[in-house]
């Protein structure tokens, strides 16, 4: 009975000290922090966990981001607004809609290929001047990337120019000039969100996760581009997306039996 009663002690520690060590180890992981080593007193980068070398753990890894886009824009608002004085100086604002492909180009690596490619949709507020040349301005908007089922893949904000080229000559004796620093038809941009892809087997899509920044330019979000020999405005859209996509790296915790062991992600979910 003795016995017994001791066997049945020595189980229910056991259990305690795993789920204990398991509690740990997924709050290391939450935290960004490494569940095995201490923290250096070396002043270094965020989160300095020493592991030997002069090296750092790391939260992330990154990877880039690739991305065209064309489609076609849907104008939803289009509104002037006057200032009084001096001169009645008009800005236009604008709205727009986009719905449009988006695959890979020839920097995208795994696992933004092929997690990240599908139906883009974006919205652009735009602001810009209306009463002369440059017809510049500013947009904000949001966007979010879906997958062959309709599943949110990424999503985040984005703000840019309309009519500001910035791929301009740096001196007056350069070449070659790309752009006017007045480009019509033309919008540059910043846009930051989250990768938020589980892998699906049955798509072929991988686990993409982590936070992503990214520039783009493109053409389209202007009215007064039209369709050749027409007047009906051209709704045409292209753009080009680059970045980089900050994904959390694997845990690896050490087991004096075995060594170095890596704690997986999940790797499939359903999506029906």
């Amino acid at each position: 009975m003795v016995l017994r009663s001791r066997r049945i002690l020595t189980a229910t520690t056991a259990a305690v000290l795993l789920v204990t060590g398991l509690i740990s180890v997924r709050l290391a992981q939450a935290n960004g922090e490494h569940p095995s080593i201490r923290k250096s007193g070396v002043e270094g980068p965020s989160d300095p966990f020493a592991i030997g070398g002069g090296l750092y753990r790391a939260k992330t890894k990154i990877s880039p981001i690739s991305k065209i886009v064309r489609g076609e824009q849907v104008k939803k608002s289009d509104i002037i607004l006057v200032c009084p004085a001096p001169g009645l100086e008009r800005t236009r604002r604008l709205v727009y809609t986009v719905r449009a492909p988006i695959s890979s180009w020839r920097c995208d690596e795994f696992c933004s290929d092929p997690a990240l490619n599908g139906t883009f949709l974006a919205t652009f507020n735009v602001d810009r001047r209306e009463h002369k040349e440059p017809k510049r301005g500013c947009f904000t908007g949001s966007w979010k990337i879906l997958n062959s089922l309709g599943v949110t893949v990424a999503s985040g904000s984005l703000f840019g120019t309309v009519r500001a080229g910035t791929h301009d000559v740096l001196t007056d004796d350069d070449p070659f000039e790309c752009e006017d620093c007045g480009e019509e038809f033309h919008f540059e941009g910043c846009m930051d969100g989250q990768a938020v892809a589980w892998a699906n087997p049955r798509i072929g899509q991988p686990t993409c996760r982590g936070r992503i920044c990214a520039t783009f330019q493109g053409t389209g979000l202007d009215p007064d581009r039209l369709v050749s020999g027409s007047t009906v405005e051209n709704p045409a859209f292209r753009m080009r997306i680059e970045g980089a996509l900050f994904e959390p790296c694997p845990l690896i915790i050490f087991n004096p039996i075995q060594g170095s062991i890596d704690i997986p992600r999940p790797t499939a979910i359903s999506e029906d």
